[in-house]
């Protein structure tokens, strides 16, 4: 696993494209992890500015305040990040609305 993980890396510097981000936030405090290391939400600003040519993929846990959603947002806007993506909302789909 780690192989295929570092032959992905790897792969993604050589062929120029930058690996993407992790951005979670869990329930609680407003601390996000940025590849699963807690960051300072002050600190996110300053990290988001290298973003601007990176995919994001912002998982925010169902629990996480709308305040703490909408602050990572307006930093990620703020540091001009256009490639965002939310990811992990598959899970919260009903099986009504599922495609059949």
């Amino acid at each position: 696993m780690i192989a295929l993980a570092s032959a992905l890396l790897l792969g993604a510097v050589q062929s120029g494209t930058a690996p993407s981000v992790h951005l979670t936030v869990g329930p609680g405090p407003c601390r996000p992890k940025v590849d699963g290391k807690f960051v300072a939400l002050a600190d996110l600003s300053a990290q988001a500015r290298g973003w601007r040519n990176r995919e994001v993929h912002f998982q925010p846990d169902q629990r996480t305040s709308y305040s703490c959603v909408d602050a990572v947002l307006r930093v990620l806007r703020e540091a001009d990040v256009t490639r965002l993506g939310f990811v992990g909302n598959e899970v919260y789909r009903s099986d009504e609305s599922a495609p059949k």
